[in-house]
């Protein structure tokens, strides 16, 4: 969906990353309670930034659209 505030797992078995996309599969699978806000000098998720990245080239590409037009 989007890009959201960002989020970090307190589990020293979770990647030392922060999440910062609802839409991303790792940072779905940790439990809301290990969650903490922010991104404590981490890296951000790999995932988190194909995501965004793939939104970002969706957001350019919309106005590009001709509305109303069938092929």
């Amino acid at each position: 969906m989007a890009q959201i505030s960002p989020w970090y797992s307190t589990r020293p078995r979770d990647r030392n990353v922060y999440h910062d996309n609802d839409r991303c599969p790792q940072g779905d699978k940790i439990d809301p309670k290990y969650r903490k806000p922010g991104r404590r000098c981490r890296l951000q998720c790999p995932a988190c930034a194909k995501l965004n990245a793939q939104d970002e080239v969706l957001k350019r590409l919309a106005p590009l659209e001709p509305s109303g037009s069938s092929l």
